[in-house]
This record gives C-alpha cells, structure tokens and sequence, in this order.
C-alpha cells in the first residue's frame, strides 16, 4: 500500500519516535494516522475564529502555532476551509519563516492548496511569489492560473507579462472553442504593461470573440497611442473599426517595404 505524502507528513510530525520504535520494520506494515493532539485541537479553535481573533490567538502560542499550522494544512483529513485558512495564517504570522514550505504548498497536488500557498506566499515573500505565479500561469486549475494572471498584474513587471501574450489563446483556456474568464484578466494585465510597439498585438485581438478582451485590448491601443479623449465621442463599435482599419493600413505599408 503506497501512502499519500501529506499523510507521512502528518505521522512524522504527530507520531514519537517511542511510538515509531514499537513499529515492525515490514514494508507490509502501515501506519495508522495517530489522534490529533490537544494541541492541535486548540489550534482548529482558532482557525474557526474571525480573522483578527484567528491571528491574535495564534500569536499568543508562539512557534507551536506553526508546526501546527503546518501539520494541518498537510493533514488530508482535515477540512478545505481549515486547510486553507492554515496556509494563509503561515504567511500572515511567520513570513519569513514560512516561506519554503509555502513555496512547497505551489507544488501540491491539490489546486486549493497550490492556490493558498500562492496568496500565502505574496504576504510573505514577493519575490517567490512571483516565480511561483510566472510558472502557475500553465496550472491545470483554472482558479489557480487566474490567481497567477492577477498576482503578475499586481506585482509583475512588463517582462513579467509577456508570457502572457502565448497563455491568452492557449487551448486550455478555452472550452469548447469559447473564451474562459482568465483571457480578460490576461488582456487586463497586458494592457497594464503595454508599450509603444505592442499596437498590433492589441489591434490583433480588436474583433476577439470575447467582448471583455476586446474591450481591453481597445484599451490598451487608446493608452499607448493617448488617443483616449480624441475617441470619446465614439461608440464602441466605431472604435473597433476605426483600429481595424489602422492595423490593416499598418501591416500593408510593412509587407510593401
């Protein structure tokens, strides 16, 4: 029987090694997962609290609240609310200390934990946080690449953003051939970063199945180019003409070179 890590986490931390001793050394042999301790219990109670309750009752115990905090949010047994509360309480109350195991958290096989570890980790330590969102804009979870989109929005930079320009029509953020709500917050985030040079890119998805990603794909051209006030009087429907027809003049006049 192969069992799951976060379980052989939870025993090695809950378990003593008295108790370990007393186990035969057969690889038949398993480990039944040991009660919760007091401890642990009380840690739980305060998880149940209202937030700053939460954390001034977790302060209180000092360094025992981040084995248990950690014992729990690896604990499979415990409730996703629980677990997830875990996590973020880690980068709230011990940034520093935290941080690798919340770097750990990104990797984990369950989109709700890879997705807590990442909030977790943009309180404790940016800089990680950021390489984690920069690899989990590709995540299988929808949630969690939206929460990558957003992380790079907030903390990124424009060389953060231009791995979005392949993630925005990558198939996986589609369903059945339509747009996904991750593509706007990808268009936004762009738009953010957009600069001189970037027209045609945005021009390209002016006529996007996606009203949202036109929208800000319209912005962005309008940002860079300053032409916000000069196309106020314009409905949307006129803008989008009015830069089609400006990127098909521009790509005739570069293959006419």
């Amino acid at each position: 029987m192969v069992m799951n890590r976060s379980v052989i986490v939870i025993l090695a931390f809950v378990i003593s090694p008295m108790t370990l001793a007393a186990v035969p050394g057969s690889p038949k042999d398993t480990l039944k997962p040991a009660p919760i301790s007091r401890d642990l219990e009380r840690t739980k109670m305060a998880l149940r609290m209202p937030a700053p309750q939460r954390l001034d009752a977790l302060k209180t115990r000092g360094d025992r609240s981040f084995d248990d905090l950690v014992a729990l949010a690896k604990n499979n047994k415990v409730s996703l609310s629980l677990r997830w509360k875990a996590v973020t309480a880690l980068g709230r109350i011990f940034p520093l200390k935290s941080k690798t195991v919340l770097k750990e958290f990104t990797y984990s096989k369950e989109w709700y934990l890879r997705n807590a570890g990442l909030v977790a980790l943009k309180v404790a330590y940016e800089p990680m946080a950021l390489q984690a969102a920069l690899r989990l804009v590709d995540d299988k979870a929808l949630v969690v690449r939206t929460a990558a989109v957003q992380m790079i929005e907030e903390i990124g930079s424009r060389e953060d953003a231009r791995k979005l320009w392949a993630a925005i029509n990558h198939p996986r953020n589609f369903r059945k051939k339509k747009s996904l709500w991750i593509r706007p917050h990808i268009m936004r985030t762009l738009a953010k970063f957009g600069q001189r040079g970037d027209e045609l890119k945005f021009a390209s998805f002016i006529n996007d199945r996606d009203p949202k990603v036109q929208l800000w794909s319209l912005f962005a051209i309008e940002k860079i180019t300053g032409s916000q006030n000069r196309n106020k009087g314009l409905s949307f429907k006129q803008r989008k003409q009015k830069w089609t027809s400006w990127a098909r003049k521009q790509k005739t006049a570069s293959t006419s070179l």
